[in-house]
């Protein structure tokens, strides 16, 4: 019996990778293991590394190492998480292209699967518990019945919007529409606020670029655009009434407390130089000086010890205005070089991972530091056009 070869092995691991980057980070990290030592077993290529220092965050990571060792504070599960910014862009420089293609349709797999065992949940959760009494987007233990964390399924289900059409723009256009239908139809049910966003200008690109913004087509859009937010304002539904409680959204105590934080740093180039600090700086705000409507909530806060939901302000925070640079760049250049090439979903890509950094600190978390890994990589690799 043949055995499979390294390049086979690794194919496999890296179809694995995307396939469970919105379902499990245990089996993600199993897979970018096997991935990456098969790939250094069987490397044929070498590192551009001129293209490395613009297109990855490896830079920023180096940077956050640099800081770290000024201040004589080594956060080493910091390094650990962040470990996927260096090996992902290795493996797939070393990955041959019509692969890397294919691997965006185990990823679309992927998403629609998670969205399925959301589907699922939200099902028992309305026939079998509390759901005829308490609204889905109150429930506080929503996260468990979608089996996913709300910000994350809307947003992956943003992102397979343009999977999709990536995939099936010249061939079989109808499963980007059903899909681009489904995507939406589970944003609206969990009442994703940023995911619906990324959706609409997703769409609103994609149709341009469809119709070669024809003046008639583009008052039509348009006009069917305002028909749609006229029902959505006039009728009570989940998703008007998430809108309505922005007031009261955590992130923007969180918010409050960063921009106090950082006006009040020595050294604004070079930030606070390391994570505990922003979290120390936050922790005390939420015990301190936060103001709560409702009292109880400065507990939670203080034991939670929310994060900055913001990675832009996480960064200007911990490295300052470099290391928010440091941050930038590789989104800088991917999007210059995309628009500069026509590819619109990979621009679309970075654009929406873009939005997502505004409302979640994804470096924080494992996942996260996948998304944004993997995405990043995905714009600067030549892939095919011709699907």
């Amino acid at each position: 019996m043949k055995q499979p070869n390294l390049n086979t092995i690794s194919k496999y691991a890296y179809y694995g990778l995307l396939f469970f980057l919105p379902l499990s980070t245990f089996l993600n990290n199993i897979a970018l293991i096997v991935l990456f030592i098969t790939v250094l077993l069987s490397k044929k290529e070498r590192f551009s590394l001129k293209k490395m220092l613009y297109t990855t965050l490896i830079p920023f990571l180096a940077y956050v190492v640099v800081l770290n060792l000024i201040d004589l504070n080594f956060e080493t599960k910091v390094y650990i998480k962040l470990l996927p910014l260096l090996i992902i862009p290795f493996v797939f420089y070393n990955l041959k292209q019509d692969i890397i293609l294919k691997g965006l349709i185990y990823l679309f797999i992927g998403i629609i699967i998670a969205q399925i065992i959301a589907i699922v949940g939200i099902v028992q959760y309305f026939y079998f518990t509390e759901g005829k009494t308490v609204a889905l987007r109150s429930y506080a233990g929503i996260n468990e019945i979608l089996h996913s964390e709300r910000p994350y399924l809307g947003y992956f289900s943003a992102l397979n919007i343009i999977v999709a059409y990536y995939i099936f723009k010249s061939k079989k256009l109808w499963v980007f529409v059903i899909s681009a239908l489904f995507s939406t139809a589970i944003i609206l049910l969990i009442s994703a606020r940023l995911a619906l966003l990324i959706s609409v200008i997703s769409i609103v690109f994609i149709l341009f670029a469809r119709i070669k913004i024809n003046v008639k087509y583009l008052v039509g859009i348009l006009g069917l655009f305002v028909v749609v937010l006229t029902i959505f304002l006039s009728f009570n539904n989940p998703l008007k009434n998430r809108f309505q409680q922005i007031k009261y959204d955590t992130r923007l105590v969180i918010w409050q407390g960063a921009y106090k934080i950082l006006k009040e740093t020595s050294s604004p180039v070079l930030g606070l130089k390391n994570q505990t600090k922003v979290s120390n700086h936050l922790n005390n705000y939420y015990e301190n000086e936060a103001f709560f409507d409702y009292p109880p909530d400065r507990v939670r806060f203080v034991t939670k010890k929310y994060n900055t939901h913001n990675q832009y302000l996480n960064e200007i925070l911990r490295g300052g205005v470099i290391g928010l640079g440091f941050l930038l760049l590789p989104f800088i250049y991917s999007i210059y070089y995309n628009l500069k090439q026509g590819k619109l979903e990979i621009t679309l890509f970075i654009l929406s991972l873009m939005f997502f950094l505004f409302v979640e600190n994804l470096l924080a978390r494992q996942l996260g530091v996948y998304i944004i890994a993997i995405i990043l990589s995905l714009s600067s690799i030549q892939l095919h056009e011709k699907h």
